[in-house]
C-alpha cells in the first residue's frame, strides 16, 4: 500500500497531517498532496480520485475536492463518498464544493431552456440531489 508519509515527509513541514486535493489539475494547493488522474498536469499522485486506490483505511485528515464530484453519475458518486470515507482517519474531514443550487435554478428561469439545464453544469445537480435525497446519512463518519 501507499504511504503518504514517505512523499509528505518533504512537503508537510510541521503539521505532518495528510490533506488531499482531489482533482487538482494545474492548481496546486501548497501543503497539500495533488492528486489528479492526467499525468500531464504534474499533479504530486497520479490517482483515479474517484477510487484512491493508492490511500488506505484511515489514513488521511482531510480531504478536499472541488468542482468534482459532479462528474460522476449517482452510482460511482456514492461509491466515492463511501471510499473517501473509508480513507479518512476518525475526526478526518471531508470538504467538498460543487455547483450552486440558486445560480442553476436562476439559470433554469433565465434560458427556459432544458438543452442548456443538459450540460455538465445541471448533470451536477441531479446527481447532487440524488445523493441528498436517496442517501441522506451517507456522510456520518
Amino acid at each position: 500500500m501507499f504511504n503518504p508519509s514517505e512523499l509528505l515527509k518533504d512537503k508537510l513541514k510541521e503539521d505532518k497531517k495528510v490533506k488531499l486535493h482531489l482533482g487538482c489539475s494545474e492548481k496546486k494547493i501548497y501543503d497539500f498532496l495533488n492528486i489528479d488522474i492526467r499525468e500531464e498536469v504534474k499533479p504530486d499522485i497520479v490517482d483515479d480520485i474517484f477510487k484512491l486506490e493508492k490511500f488506505g483505511k484511515e489514513s488521511v485528515d482531510l480531504i478536499y475536492a472541488c468542482h468534482v464530484l459532479e462528474h460522476a453519475d449517482f452510482k460511482q458518486a456514492k461509491e466515492t463518498l463511501n471510499r473517501w470515507c473509508e480513507i479518512l482517519k476518525p475526526g478526518g474531514k471531508l470538504r467538498i464544493a460543487i455547483p450552486d443550487i440558486e445560480k442553476v435554478c436562476a439559470a433554469l428561469l433565465f434560458y427556459k431552456d432544458m438543452k442548456y439545464l443538459r450540460s455538465a453544469f445541471w448533470r451536477a445537480v441531479n446527481v447532487i440531489l440524488s445523493i441528498i435525497i436517496k442517501v441522506g446519512g451517507l456522510l456520518r463518519h
